[in-house]
């Protein structure tokens, strides 16, 4: 993975865009899915 420090933004993209990690918030769907999405689109480089 790379060091948050290098690039902030690409790193938050990423962990947006990571299987594993969207698999995870499945979990919370109902209740951030629109408010992620949208927080996920701000972090886009």
């Amino acid at each position: 993975m790379l060091p948050v420090k290098q690039k902030p933004l690409t790193a938050l993209w990423l962990r947006c865009t990571n299987a594993t990690w969207r698999k995870q918030s499945e979990n919370k769907r109902k209740r951030k899915s629109v408010k992620h999405k949208r927080w996920c689109e701000r972090q886009r480089p």
